[in-house]
């Protein structure tokens, strides 16, 4: 079933006509898929993905350069990836703001507490990296070079203030945090301590909720959900249209309840699954004997009740 059929058949379900509800139809579907998506995790939702984090570069202030109270021109050609990390100037540690790759203007926050001259060491790590754009909760960082399955911590500690990250660099980092999002809303994690050269990373994550945009698309192609289970999306669609239309409590509560029921049939499904019992008990591992189903932590993929 593509996006149009489902609206078509959502129509249908609710006795309008042609021309009734037409621009809000495809808003019933996808607040049903993503009602859909906050009821479970779907073996469908967990993906895999790889991301690189750079090396440290070592340059020194040198050429023509002007320094004012928070930049300084010129430590090294810019190399995308390092905007917003770390830098180390006179034994200072400071937040990059902005690298300007056209004339290598540095940009850092607090304002510069000494001022460099020509020859003055410089260290830059990147300190963050942005995963994927369908990332919703983090489930596993794995370095690639073992492989093996790095540490996770709640929260957005900032490690990195005791004392030096300088001082804690290395090859191996060992644990990793979501430090928040991007300006582009995607999750950032930061890997402790920082590597000191080039690594390989592979990230297992839940991924959000994926919606259709045009009424070719099909929603197993798109969404994940099979194709078994768009009734599901249909009778969540006209539950919504119901609640839309104001219906009457007894109609909105038996469409609410053929819903609901879906939503109980794709969990039976999901557990009877192979993969997906392979996947519950990975994820079981850290919280033995705990419900898969509690509320999660959308950035950090840790249980409310987890410690």
């Amino acid at each position: 079933m593509n996006f149009g059929e489902a609206k078509t058949r959502v129509q249908d379900a609710i006795g309008a006509g042609s021309n009734e509800l037409t621009s809000q139809l495809g808003t019933f579907v996808t607040d049903a898929l993503r009602d859909i998506h906050a009821a479970g995790r779907w073996p469908w939702d967990r993906k895999a993905s790889t991301f690189s984090v750079l090396e440290d570069v070592k340059t020194t202030v040198s050429g023509s350069h002007s320094i004012g109270a928070d930049h300084i021109h010129t430590v090294a050609t810019h190399v995308s990836g390092y905007d917003n990390g770390l830098v180390k100037i006179g034994g200072n540690v400071y937040d990059i703001v902005s690298w300007v790759s056209t004339n290598n203007k540095l940009t850092v926050s607090p304002d510069l507490i000494t001022t460099p001259v020509v020859g003055d060491s410089v260290q830059i790590i990147q300190e963050t990296v942005s995963l994927p754009s369908d990332v919703e909760t983090v489930i596993d960082v794995i370095d690639m070079a073992y492989p093996r399955v790095l540490s996770g911590r709640a929260g957005n500690q900032c490690r990195r203030l005791f004392p030096d990250p300088f001082l804690t660099l290395g090859a191996f980092p060992y644990e990793w945090w979501a430090r928040g999002v991007d300006s582009s809303g995607n999750i950032q994690l930061v890997l402790y301590p920082p590597p000191d050269e080039k690594r390989v990373y592979q990230v297992e994550y839940w991924r959000r909720v994926q919606l259709p945009t045009s009424d070719s698309d099909e929603l197993e192609a798109v969404t994940g959900i099979q194709e078994r289970f768009h009734p599901v999306i249909v009778a969540g669609a006209k539950y919504k249209a119901f609640e839309f239309e104001f219906e009457n409590e007894g109609v909105k509560a038996s469409a609410q309840g053929e819903f609901l029921a879906g939503i109980s049939r794709m969990r039976n499904f999901s557990r009877a699954d192979a993969g997906a019992i392979r996947s519950l008990k990975s994820d079981r591992s850290r919280f033995v004997g705990r419900n898969r189903y509690l509320p999660t932590d959308r950035i950090t993929g840790y249980t409310s009740d987890s410690t």
